[in-house]
């Protein structure tokens, strides 16, 4: 859903927090350090068991169980932990040279390059197979090859170099990218400012219509890469 504050008051909450364990931890060392050295046979002991027993098997599928729920399972606590994760990682690499976060595609070919002569940037020559992932999903679908005076949408367009490389190959009317980390989208907003038609919210696709910019039947295109884990 999206949030109607800032999530950098989240984020500065959350360090206020690390920050506290953290003096906690100094101010304690006098109780945890001899619990630590007084548990280390226990520890290693664990280790020992799990390694060269069959206790090591069952510990080892009640922790997949466990990370696959956290991870990918669960509603709020997967929401909570990809947000986290990319809202920290868009606020410590403000590197504006990096736009794009997806594998990439190549042809099998001495070099892999497919789509030169649309790298209209100097930056995409650095992005090229990242964007030549893009290019092959949307090159062949008609939807794409038809966009002037229309809507396309990018779900998770996370540092926005994808829906600003389409923007520029179809010229659409309007591009609108959503991300769910406003970190994301404020960084979008500034580096890819020199794009009139293109423009940023922060959004959860399943909430899709409440988005900023979008109604009903408003969009002509969608598109979606590598970010539906979130």
């Amino acid at each position: 859903k999206i949030s109607k504050m800032d999530n950098r008051h989240y984020f500065v909450a959350f360090l206020a927090v690390i920050g506290l364990f953290f003096l906690f931890a100094l101010i304690t060392i006098p109780i945890w350090i001899p619990i630590l050295i007084f548990n280390t046979p226990l520890i290693i002991g664990i280790y020992l068991l799990a390694k060269y027993t069959r206790f090591g098997g069952v510990l080892e599928k009640w922790y997949l169980a466990v990370y696959d729920w956290l991870v990918y399972q669960s509603e709020t606590p997967r929401r909570l932990l990809w947000q986290g994760f990319y809202e920290f990682m868009s606020w410590y690499n403000q590197d504006t040279d990096w736009v794009t976060m997806n594998y990439g595609y190549a042809l099998l070919t001495d070099d892999g390059h497919m789509i030169d002569n649309l790298l209209t940037e100097e930056q995409d020559k650095h992005e090229c197979f990242s964007l030549q992932l893009y290019y092959f999903i949307t090159g062949t679908n008609k939807a794409f090859k038809s966009l002037e005076g229309k809507t396309l949408v990018e779900i998770g367009s996370g540092r926005g170099g994808g829906i600003s490389f389409l923007t520029r190959v179809f010229k659409p009317e309007k591009a609108i990218g959503v991300d769910f980390s406003m970190n994301q989208v404020e960084f979008c907003k500034g580096r890819h400012s020199n794009i009139n038609q293109l423009e940023f919210h922060q959004g959860d696709a399943e909430t899709f219509t409440t988005i900023e910019g979008i109604g009903e039947d408003s969009v002509d295109a969608i598109v979606n890469v590598e970010s539906s884990h979130c």
